[in-house]
């Protein structure tokens, strides 16, 4: 009997190391061939980086614009000021790289992971908040925008820790600092827009029922919030903005007037359920076989892993065990239902932004449900930690699935995804640039990109030596010359 019980006792050490090996492996590869893996530069990484470039060395944005609020380029979001100035002051000590700006992402993705390890462990302690931190760590949800020089993982990372201090013992700098981070969490991203406000009334709740919360701790949470938003109210009524809400809602009149149909209430509610409900298609899920961007994600995996299917099926084997068949032997239940309520409200609250998002900018969205994520994954280390609570020995199966799918998925994301990302990735820019030897090669890169404004200004600085003054002329200056010839 001893025999089988040290076996059995160095068979869970062995499977707790694993789980550990599996995080520290998730959190080392997560910065690992950052500069080819995806191959070149998308868009939307452009555009912050140039800006930030531009930022760190001139103090102006690529349109010469000295240190804006939000710097507006003409397409896309405008770019967020607690995305690009914590990044300038990471590419001064860092430097201007592909793999630098990537690397800014990661390195906050990775502070974020460190927030929920904390906040899950506020909830129910160190055994739960492991779980948590390894279903997130390999989450492919997240893997693919954690590591692009892009600003949607970055409205994570404030709400993370937003709502640890929210549930932080309560004091008077955790108050003030958690009306600071939702608010920062609205600038980040577009959809957190909608998205925080109404979390914020649920979180409310929660903690009420959790511990006392005091009259003047919501003054602090709500002086703060309220102050360190009113440039952004004021900037919701500028130009920018308005173009953006009109290029991607379908609350604008230019989407009906687009799609050609007309507005009706009926037609405006079936749109956001048509919208909000297509998040749960399980091809899009577990395979996405929509084919959403390969920005974000690829064609052999979705949202969500292995792991968080074992957590579903787990956790309904045991909600069905202890409320279907129990019996007054058994021992009392281990489900918290307020807890989980807590967290499904939030997944369904998390979803609400992407109902709202013009179906031709990519519905279903990983990205804009970005809030339900946190939430995701608390549930999804809620339902294996209590069953591991229940029956230790399923520690062997959840962390060889873990170890194997982090294996697939790994070899997967650095051969086969960095294939088919190269469409959208466009890496043969950067690759003319790097090779360009003479001043005649880079006339005639210029020449090559002359249509593409910022990509050939971004290559220029990185690997020409340009300043970003220097590159905006030089691209005015061949413009003209164009124009003169085309006449």
């Amino acid at each position: 009997m001893n025999f089988f019980k040290k076996i059995d006792r160095y068979s869970l050490l062995i499977s707790r190391m694993l789980i550990f090996t599996v995080i520290i492996l998730a959190m080392t590869m997560r910065f690992f061939y950052l500069d080819n893996v995806p191959e070149g530069f998308s868009i939307d990484e452009i555009t912050s980086s140039i800006t930030i470039q531009c930022l760190a060395t001139e103090g102006i944005d690529a349109s010469n614009t000295p240190y804006p609020f939000f710097s507006d380029l003409g397409f896309g979001t405008p770019q967020t000021p607690v995305y690009i100035y914590p990044a300038v002051l990471w590419t001064k000590i860092f430097g201007f790289s592909i793999t630098s700006f990537r690397a800014f992402t990661v390195f906050c993705f990775t502070l974020t992971l460190v927030g929920l390890f904390l906040l899950a462990r506020r909830f129910w302690g160190w055994e739960y908040a492991v779980w948590v931190l390894l279903l997130a760590s390999i989450s492919p949800w997240t893997w693919f925008l954690s590591r692009l020089a892009y600003e949607p993982s970055m409205a994570l990372f404030y709400f993370i820790w937003g709502t640890y201090f929210f549930f932080y013992p309560t004091t008077t700098w955790s108050m003030i600092l958690s009306g600071l981070f939702f608010s920062a969490c609205i600038y980040a991203y577009p959809p957190m827009q909608l998205f925080v406000p109404l979390i914020l009334a649920l979180l409310f709740v929660y903690k009420k029922y959790m511990q006392k919360i005091t009259v003047s701790q919501l003054i602090l949470f709500g002086v703060a919030l309220f102050f360190s938003l009113l440039p952004f109210m004021i900037y919701l009524s500028s130009p920018s903005q308005t173009r953006w809400f009109n290029e991607i809602t379908i609350l604008s009149a230019s989407y009906w007037q687009l799609s050609q149909r007309t507005f009706s209430f009926s037609v405006l509610v079936l749109e956001l359920l048509k919208n909000y409900f297509s998040e749960f298609n399980p091809g899009f899920l577990w395979r996405n076989a929509h084919g959403e961007k390969f920005t974000y994600t690829s064609t052999h995996f979705g949202l969500l892993g292995w792991l968080e299917a074992l957590s579903l099926i787990s956790g309904i084997f045991f909600m069905i065990k202890h409320f279907l068949i129990r019996r007054k032997n058994l021992e009392p239940t281990l489900i918290n239902r307020p807890y989980c309520f807590f967290l499904i409200v939030g997944i369904v609250i998390g979803i609400i932004p992407v109902a709202f998002i013009n179906p031709i900018y990519g519905v279903p969205s990983g990205n804009r449900v970005m809030g339900a994520w946190a939430f995701a994954y608390l549930f999804f280390g809620y339902w294996i930690w209590v069953t591991v609570k229940r029956w230790p020995r399923l520690v062997h199966l959840y962390s060889l699935t873990a170890l194997l799918f982090t294996s697939i998925f790994f070899h997967f994301y650095f051969t086969q995804y960095r294939r088919e990302s190269i469409g959208l990735f466009r890496p043969i820019p950067k690759y003319y640039a790097k090779s360009a030897k003479t001043e005649e090669d880079w006339t005639k890169f210029m020449l090559r990109y002359r249509f593409e404004n910022l990509t050939c200004r971004l290559y220029m600085m990185m690997y020409h030596g340009d300043s970003c003054s220097s590159s905006y002329v030089q691209w005015g200056a061949m413009k003209s010359v164009l124009k003169r010839f085309s006449r």
